[in-house]
């Protein structure tokens, strides 16, 4: 049985087919979301992969300590380096809460490890090449869903919800 990890959170925007992304950029703008994004993770640890890291504006996000699995090195600094999940796991043991912030191999990865979801369901289907994966009933709870809103810039709908892991 896998170990549930309490400080182990994730953090995703996905649309109605679960979509997350498309040639390693986000489908859309949700300038609301990624203010929201922002306040969640500063002063936190945040956790991706290589292509996440490169798809960032800016490396590394201010105010955040950046973990990157990646098997070759970035050539860059800014970041923590790490070649296995167990070093991410290590790396991340003591920090009040960490969050995976992609892409789909490290959502994949660390889902069975998370304890909590922060999902920004954007409404609709985008074109994505990019899926979170699907998330069951049996493992996650709802603890909070808000309203569809619009984003203020881009027009688009989407709303949150924060599961936590069941058990």
């Amino acid at each position: 049985m896998t170990q549930i990890i309490p400080n182990l959170s994730i953090i995703v925007a996905a649309d109605s087919k679960n979509g997350i992304g498309i040639k390693n950029t986000l489908p859309w703008h949700l300038s609301d979301d990624l203010k929201r994004f922002r306040a969640i993770t500063t002063g936190h640890t945040i956790i991706m992969g290589r292509n996440t890291w490169f798809s960032l504006p800016k490396r590394p996000l201010p105010d955040r300590r950046s973990v990157v699995l990646t098997p070759d090195p970035l050539g860059e600094e800014g970041a923590t380096e790490t070649s296995t999940l167990s070093e991410v796991l290590e790396i991340c043991k003591n920090d009040s809460e960490n969050f995976i912030i992609g892409g789909e191999s490290m959502y994949s990865q660390f889902l069975q490890y998370a304890s909590k979801i922060y999902l920004t369901r954007v409404v609709g289907n985008f074109d994505t090449d990019t899926f979170f994966p699907e998330l069951s009933s049996d493992d996650w709870s709802l603890d909070e869903e808000s309203e569809v809103m619009t984003d203020s810039k881009s027009g688009i709908q989407y709303r949150y919800l924060t599961l936590s892991r069941k058990g």
